[in-house]
């Protein structure tokens, strides 16, 4: 019996310790067996006490509170995941719905003065897209029809040019075809929203214009983009 206690408190002693360590990184189920164990030693050496059973309690404490431990620390860990990729999310839909505010002031401030004169956009209207996509975001579908009603109401304009872009990652021949087929979904999107095919002009590049770095994900965000300019 003082065998099986002084071992008992053995466990306690070092689950408690590990209990007191910080953890660094991510994995929350390592630190919930831990934090388990030391939680369920204390509470089974307590119950062995009152049973007469200190060792034993002591243990079989320490299991249980283990395994508690891991399966709330693994929950953790997938709750830490979805609200990491749900970051990346809005990070990426804040770009765009900056885009989309700049760009809707210009095109209230062209239709307030079309008698002046063609829409000016000198450095194109941007749409930006997901990593290997061509597919339109949420966000975009706003600022591409105000830019087909600006169209529609200017007749001073002649072109509608669509340049294509990507990031650098990947091939270059895959980078082509993507920067075109961005390009071939906005104009759809334009073809029926009024805009005449007549006007629209496919222009892709691929990655070699990038206006920012391909370095981090925030660069690649942005060249990761179709531009739209109006002569």
């Amino acid at each position: 019996m003082k065998s099986q206690v002084k071992n008992s408190l053995i466990v306690l002693m070092l689950a408690v310790s590990f209990s007191c360590t910080n953890i660094s990184g991510p994995d929350k189920s390592v630190e919930g067996t831990i934090l388990g164990a030391g939680w369920g030693a204390g509470a089974g050496a307590v119950i062995g006490n009152q049973t007469g059973s200190l060792g034993p309690g002591a243990a079989v404490g320490v299991a249980f509170g283990a395994a508690s431990g891991l399966l709330t620390g693994g929950g953790l860990d997938v709750q830490e995941g979805f609200n990491i990729q749900q970051q990346r999310e809005i990070n990426s839909l804040q770009v765009q719905v900056a885009a989309n505010d700049v760009e809707l002031r210009r095109i209230q401030a062209s239709l307030d003065n079309r008698q002046e004169g063609i829409i000016s956009n000198p450095s194109g209207t941007r749409i930006f897209f997901d990593d290997g996509r061509a597919s339109l975001r949420m966000g975009s579908a706003v600022t591409l029809e105000r830019l087909a009603d600006a169209v529609k109401v200017n007749p001073y304009i002649a072109v509608v040019e669509i340049h294509g872009h990507s990031d650098d990652m990947g091939d270059s021949d895959k980078n082509q075809k993507l920067s075109e087929a961005r390009a071939q979904t906005v104009a759809t999107f334009l073809t029926e929203h009024g805009i005449s095919s007549h006007v629209i002009k496919i222009i892709p590049h691929g990655a070699t214009q990038p206006i920012t770095t391909n370095k981090t994900p925030e660069g690649r965000q942005q060249n990761r983009r179709v531009e739209i300019v109006l002569r």
